[in-house]
């Protein structure tokens, strides 16, 4: 079995990106429930896959939410870098 963080970075990998919002910026509220669906679907994942909810939110260092926002403003911030 994979591990978790193995297994996140392979589950927020396959996702495209569908809004930014970055940490501090008036976009955050605007966009935290798309973050919080976001969230939400990979907990159900990981518990299909055999995770518990604890390991996730010790994988995620303690906000599932906060995390995926982050990974996938880091994912969005790299494809932009290789297309320039």
């Amino acid at each position: 079995m994979m591990n978790i963080h193995d297994w996140l970075d392979a589950k927020i990998s396959e996702r495209r990106p569908k809004v930014v919002a970055m940490p501090g910026s008036s976009g955050d509220f605007e966009h935290s429930e798309q973050f919080v669906g976001e969230a939400l679907a990979l907990k159900l994942a990981a518990l299909a896959d055999g995770f518990s909810e604890n390991e996730l939110i010790d994988a995620c260092d303690g906000d599932v939410v906060e995390f995926v926002m982050c990974r996938q403003n880091h994912l969005i911030h790299l494809e932009a870098a290789d297309r320039h």
